[in-house]
Formats: C-alpha cells, sequence, structure tokens
C-alpha cells in the first residue's frame, strides 16, 4: 500500500512547491488525499481553498489539479501509517521519520510550510533544522470537525498570500 501511495503522491507534485502542506501520515484505512475520493480531510482542504480563493470546483479531482497547478503539495512526516499505533510506538515512528523528511524538503525547498497538526509540530520543526532551509512555518490544526475553523483562520490568509488566482 506505501509505494502505491507514495506514487499516487508523486504523480501530483508541481515542479516547484510553494506551499508545503504537511500531515503526520497517510491514515492505516487507505484513504488517501490524493486518491480523487471524497474523503473528509480532502473535502475540507478543497473548500478552504474555494473560500480563500472565491473559486468552486467540482469534485475533488479537480480540486486536486487546481492544488498542483498552484504549486501546492502535500507530505506527510511519516511515509508509513501510524494512526494505528499506540502513543509510544506512533512517536518512536514520527522521531525515525524526521531523517528522511528533512532530505525530501531539501529537495523540495517550499517557501511555506503548513504543519497540518499542531502535535507533529516539534518533528516537522527538527526536520527544517536539519535540512538547512527557512521556510515560513506555519503550525495548524488538523481540519476535521472540531478544528476546521482554526484551521481556515491560519491557512486562507496564506493561500491568499501566496496563490496567483487570476
Amino acid at each position: 500500500m506505501t509505494i502505491e501511495i507514495e506514487s499516487l503522491r508523486e504523480s501530483h507534485k508541481p515542479e516547484k512547491i510553494k506551499i508545503l502542506f504537511v500531515g503526520e501520515s497517510a491514515p492505516a484505512s487507505g484513504a488517501f488525499f490524493y486518491d480523487g475520493k471524497k474523503h473528509s480531510f480532502t473535502t475540507n482542504i478543497r473548500k478552504t481553498f474555494e473560500i480563500a480563493l472565491n473559486v468552486t470546483f467540482e469534485d475533488n479531482k479537480e480540486f486536486l489539479d487546481y492544488f498542483k497547478d498552484a504549486q501546492c503539495y502535500l507530505d506527510d512526516l511519516s511515509l508509513e501509517p501510524v494512526n494505528h499505533l499506540s502513543l509510544q510506538e506512533r512517536r518512536v515512528k514520527l522521531q525515525e521519520s524526521i531523517v528522511p523528511f528533512s532530505k525530501r524538503l531539501k529537495g523540495v525547498r517550499p517557501d511555506v510550510l503548513v504543519i497540518i497538526k499542531k502535535d507533529i509540530e516539534q518533528y516537522v520543526r527538527s526536520a527544517v533544522e536539519l535540512s538547512c532551509i527557512s521556510p515560513k512555518v506555519i503550525p495548524t490544526y488538523f481540519p476535521g470537525v472540531g478544528h476546521l475553523h482554526k484551521f481556515r483562520e491560519d491557512v486562507i490568509p496564506i493561500l491568499q498570500r501566496h496563490i496567483d488566482n487570476d
């Protein structure tokens, strides 16, 4: 499953990345941001873009094409699912992901890095430091039911500032 997910992720990677969104990991369920299906995570990010940029997308697939064209990309700190692990196992896996993620960061050099989940901030910041790059780092909340408003509050100004929407 990880190989398929990473191949799908790579197919959506723009040449230049302005805004890199960083999640914890793809979920163990197999649902994935880039699969074009109707997942609440993808839909909530799509609707945030619609609000911020005054655009409308027919579906998540159309949004994902726009996301790439706007030089946005979603990577995950861990390329292996961690949401099914115990807290201790999860922390170990995330710690082990810092070096590989820092190498991926160095390769993409985003202007802005949006951390999607406050509790992975320390790991992502460690990777940024290791990578010797200096993007603007914005930690925010996972755009789920309880924190969607806070996510939008943090992300909308970034989208309006960094995406050309002519």
